[in-house]
């Protein structure tokens, strides 16, 4: 399919999402509209920003690049201010602002470190997986089915391992140290890491053509982003589909977490595509609504297909997809040999077990998890990390 056809498919996309948004709205299925608005943001501001958690911490320790690493910290900033901001107001209004709370255990730190591990091999994080799904990549639809066995089987093994994560309770850091000084304190931790990443970059003089690419890739990157955003007389569709910055991915997908803020809810992957596929299985296959780790939700009305991140898990896919073909970029692209394949499916595997065990993912726990001041996403963050770094020795040792 030439580019022509392919804008013209995703015109049609983004016309019948119109008209969903439209629908539910009238019918007054407000979350689905919210949701479904959000999960085509998400997935085109992702799918055009090229914004990966996995990819900013390889970059770092195969590569020495902070580029990428550098923006999830502007983000993981400006997300942070943004929720305490709208936590102070709630404190006044009846606004109510959810922060993405979990105990932070034994569990916490075997699951976040499965997890690392397994978005290295599987070739994308949670969110990753869904954008390069929507671009055409058939391994990631393979990592996907990956996903979704370990995020069943995990829950289906809930009652085994949920009474063995021995550690602390949630906490949530304002309720230490106050709205005010949990936002300041996580703000100098950020601003640490990141000038750490400036002192390094500094200190370690890449190799000279290393370094000239890097630095024509990232002024190209700023130039694309000053005529997309800066200058907004040349703001137009053509512009929007140009590649962009990761700055600017960061402080768009800020912006659209604070929706999410607002909406009182918390964004995530894998729990969105737990009640999914829970949802399908329970429907078509065999009973699993009594399962403990679904009936041990408060609100059961939120639950299985009628969960409130259903929608959007599945709109991300759309909006990738209806980003690549705008774009001109979608493309089928074959898996070039079986044991990527292999990789795939047992990469997917494992973050799906590690996100059940540590109740999140790079996006529950991290980028929404963090801003929203839950120590729970640090320590995952941590324990994420050095899975990658394991992951990272499997790859380039078995895979490459």
């Amino acid at each position: 399919m030439n580019k022509e056809k392919q804008r013209q498919v995703g015109y049609m996309i983004l016309g019948a999402s119109a008209v969903l948004l439209l629908i539910t709205s009238l019918m007054s299925h407000y979350n689905i509209a919210i949701a479904w608005f959000l999960g085509l943001s998400f997935g085109f501001v992702f799918q055009r920003s090229r914004f990966c958690t996995v990819g900013a911490i390889r970059d770092v320790f195969l590569l020495q690049n902070f580029t990428l690493a550098k923006s999830i910290l502007l983000y993981l900033a400006l997300a942070t201010s943004i929720f305490g901001f709208l936590y102070a107001v709630s404190l006044q209004t009846p606004i109510t602002i959810t922060s993405k709370l979990e105990a932070v255990g034994i569990l916490t730190v075997i699951g976040a470190f499965v997890f690392g591990i397994g978005m290295v091999i599987a070739g994308g994080c949670a969110s990753g997986t869904l954008i390069r799904m929507g671009e055409g990549l058939v391994m990631q639809w393979w990592a996907f089915l990956g996903l979704i066995s370990g995020l069943l089987i995990g829950s289906w093994t809930y009652p085994l391992y949920v009474d063995y994560n021995y550690g602390f309770p949630q906490l949530f850091l304002a309720d230490s140290f106050g709205i005010g000084g949990a936002m300041v304190a996580q703000l100098l931790v950020l601003a640490s890491i990141y000038l750490t990443f400036k002192w390094v970059e500094t200190k370690n003089q890449y190799d000279i053509n290393y370094a000239n690419a890097t630095e024509v890739s990232n002024k190209a990157s700023e130039e694309v982003a000053a005529t997309n955003f800066k200058n907004y007389k040349k703001v137009s569709v053509e512009n929007l589909l140009k590649p962009w910055s990761y700055k600017w991915g960061a402080i768009s997908l800020a912006i659209l977490t604070s929706l999410v803020f607002l909406w009182n809810k918390t964004w995530g992957i894998t729990g969105g595509l737990t009640h999914l596929f829970a949802g399908l299985t329970n429907k078509f296959f065999i009973n699993i609504s009594q399962w403990e780790i679904f009936a041990r939700v408060i609100d059961q009305s939120e639950i299985l297909l009628w969960h409130p991140l259903v929608p959007l898990v599945i709109a991300m896919v759309v909006g990738s997809f209806m980003s690549a073909l705008l774009a001109g970029e979608f493309r089928i692209r074959s898996v070039a040999h079986n044991r990527f394949v292999v990789s795939a499916l047992v990469g997917g595997f494992l973050m799906g077990i590690g996100a059940r065990l540590a109740n999140g993912c790079n996006v529950s726990a991290v980028m929404s998890g963090i801003p929203s001041l839950s120590l729970h996403g640090w320590v995952f963050l941590l324990f994420m990390t050095l899975g990658v770094l394991v992951g990272i020795r499997i790859l380039t040792r078995y895979l490459v």
